[in-house]
């Protein structure tokens, strides 16, 4: 499990998982799939405190040894038949009533800039991206309140494209790139209204026929460093069924946030 999250082709014993490139994620997955395949209880303290393949299999054979986990076992995430709506989860209770208490920041955006080479089709790229939010929940997701709490609302449409795209190219190369940087910590700077969906910020620049740059901006309430991942996959793999005229290829997700958060509330 963690040669497969380090995606390095050998992993001793011996060797340290943190040393070897791992971070908190890539250790939460590492948890998560390793309590997935033996039944275990393990936390994320536990490969902190046994770092290599050895130290852990040590604890996990000791936790087994204590045979309590069968008690602790936990009822699996269902996928609800009503996605319009869902709890917060404690998580996201923490972010909102930070967020009430001291507004106006923007110490929760999760801002990204990615520089784009190679032929641009901006139509397909902002229908690839219409895409993906209409299979998202999450990205058509607020925060708003009900009686005395909160909870996830979602809708069915949101408003969110690329287009019109910001065209620098006709700038000086110097003058350009500075420009690029000034629209994007602007940006950035920009606030988010946790009532109004969607909780994301997307902007498109021209810098040349074939050089683009990418400004993609969530939420956190929403959004977590492996969010990144999903984003890379789905947008490449819609890109690509659309240049092709095909259907797009994703299954349909099993699972929504939603979902889990029902599942953590319970």
């Amino acid at each position: 499990a963690m040669q497969e999250m380090l995606k390095v082709q050998q992993l001793g014993i011996d060797d340290d998982f943190f040393a070897m490139g791992g971070h908190s994620l890539l250790a939460a997955r590492v948890i998560g799939q390793i309590n997935k395949q033996l039944g275990t209880q393990l936390t994320l303290r536990a490969l902190f405190e046994a770092p290599t393949p050895a130290k852990l299999a040590q604890m996990i054979v000791g936790q087994s040894e204590g045979s309590v986990q069968a008690e602790d076992a936990r009822d699996p995430i269902v996928h609800r038949q009503d996605q319009s709506t869902a709890p917060l989860t404690l998580m996201q209770e923490r972010i909102r009533f930070i967020e009430e208490m001291q507004p106006g920041r923007v110490v929760y955006n999760a801002p990204s800039a990615h520089r784009l080479t190679g032929p641009m089709n901006l139509q397909a790229f902002d229908q690839a991206f219409a895409e993906m939010i209409r299979r998202q929940p999450a990205l058509r997701t607020a925060i708003v309140p009900e009686g005395d709490h909160y909870i996830q609302k979602v809708f069915d449409e949101v408003q969110a494209s690329l287009l019109p795209v910001e065209d620098l190219s006709d700038l000086p190369k110097a003058q350009r790139e500075a420009v690029l940087a000034q629209r994007l910590e602007a940006l950035t700077a920009e606030t988010f209204d946790l009532s109004q969906a969607p909780l994301l910020k997307m902007r498109l620049f021209k810098l040349a026929d074939e050089e683009h740059a990418l400004f993609f901006m969530t939420h956190h309430i929403l959004w977590d460093g492996w969010s990144f991942d999903i984003l890379y996959t789905e947008i490449s793999s819609l890109y690509e069924s659309i240049l092709k005229g095909e259907a797009p290829s994703l299954a349909p997700l099993s699972l929504t946030y939603g979902d889990y958060a029902q599942w953590h509330n319970e």
